[in-house]
């Protein structure tokens, strides 16, 4: 699993939370987050849209996609409610969780991610 937020207390917190029952490798910049999954693709990326960086939520969703990497996301972020809908129609996208989230709302997305 891949956690890819610039907010360190939010990545920090979801790394640890889900941490507990997957192995989780995290990053803040979606540059880093490309890179990472050219080596070994997760099942399921975390991912905020609004990431810090050369490259984006979105540009890391179309890099993968385009790679052929076939994580799903779960996508969370304080976009605007347009970027949301738009995050939704991306390919891969499991499932969107504005932020802020409830802990419980984000294992229970991660956990579906991964039984698809």
């Amino acid at each position: 699993m891949l956690v890819v937020d610039d907010d360190a207390d939010v990545r920090d917190v979801i790394a640890l939370v889900l941490g507990e029952r997957h192995e989780v490798r995290a990053v803040d910049d979606g540059a880093d987050a490309v890179r990472l999954c050219a080596e070994r693709a997760p099942d399921v990326i975390v991912l905020d849209l609004l990431v810090r960086g050369s490259v984006d939520g979105f540009g890391v969703v179309e890099r993968l996609q385009a790679s052929g990497c076939p994580s799903a996301f779960v996508i969370v972020s304080g976009a605007q409610p347009q970027d949301l809908a738009r995050a939704a129609d991306l390919p891969g996208v499991s499932e969107l969780l504005p932020k802020p989230f409830q802990i419980d709302a984000l294992v229970g997305a991660v956990e579906r991610a991964l039984a698809r």
